[in-house]
């Protein structure tokens, strides 16, 4: 097992609070595939994990104090500061990126979405490393790359696409997931603020979100009460799993949070 995977091994078995947790496993979707580093703001950590700025802010003190991740204060030529820089941490054992001989998969930096024009753009479509020889031969995966990135390249990850793309077998898919983009793009939600709100492609597959294609697009109220479903099902499993290490029986009440959130999760599946 790898440095990185072991950090991701010693989250889940730690005492840390369930929103400590999710704040990680958050960073974790932007982590270099060694973990040496990634940079996602508050805000962008608060999105993508449903939890308030303020509360995303606590968490990741709490989580560099429990010595799970190491946060260095990025700052640029005028003195200001822009991010943060994080980096996976073993509780009293340094760094959890692998040591130097490893070869660390390839990642694709991704860019900031452009308010201008397709040209600019096409320049900014994520580009595959050289020598990468994955992804980069797959047309339909391209074809998906390329389309995504027209609507934000800011959410491609070719990496963590290409991962899930094998994973499921979504080759076989490829016309059908062409065909919700364009449904996707015109919804409320995709549009609002420039592109601001559209899922990392590599979420948005693992979701099946694709399988969307024909049926109404979610309203806004009903992607908030999915992620609260989400998250109380998130605190309840870690309540449960607290309470069986003692050997107490877990409350009704975390039961039945977990039940909606499975039952959620077979739904989008389905």
């Amino acid at each position: 097992m790898s440095y990185f995977f072991s950090w991701q091994h010693a989250i889940r078995k730690s005492k840390l609070d369930s929103s400590t947790k999710l704040v990680l496993y958050t960073i974790d979707t932007h982590m270099a595939a060694d973990g040496s580093g990634c940079f996602p703001s508050y805000a962008t950590i608060a999105e993508e994990s449903g939890l308030g700025r303020r509360t995303v802010i606590d968490h990741v003190k709490k989580a560099v104090e429990a010595g799970f991740l190491k946060k260095v204060t990025r700052i640029d030529d005028d003195g200001e500061h822009t991010s943060n820089l994080y980096r996976a941490m073993m509780p009293g054992g340094g760094a959890a990126a692998a040591p130097p001989s490893a070869k660390a998969a390839p990642r694709v930096v991704q860019q900031p979405h452009p308010n201008t024009s397709s040209e600019q753009i096409n320049k900014q479509t994520p580009k595959p490393p050289e020598g990468a020889g994955m992804w980069e031969d797959d047309k339909s995966f391209m074809q998906v790359i390329e389309a995504y990135t027209e609507l934000n390249p800011s959410r491609v990850d070719c990496r963590k696409a290409w991962s899930v793309w094998t994973e499921k077998g979504l080759g076989q898919h490829v016309d059908k997931i062409l065909a919700a983009l364009p449904t996707y793009a015109v919804s409320e939600q995709w549009r609002k603020n420039d592109g601001q709100y559209i899922p990392n492609l590599s979420k948005w597959l693992a979701d099946g979100g694709w399988r969307m294609a024909g049926k109404v697009v979610p309203t806004p109220e009903e992607l908030a009460e999915r992620e609260r479903i989400t998250k109380a099902g998130i605190d309840a499993y870690a309540r449960i799993e607290r309470e069986r290490r003692f050997g107490r029986e877990p409350s009704p009440d975390d039961l039945a949070a977990v039940a909606r959130w499975q039952e959620l999760n077979q739904r989008a599946a389905a």
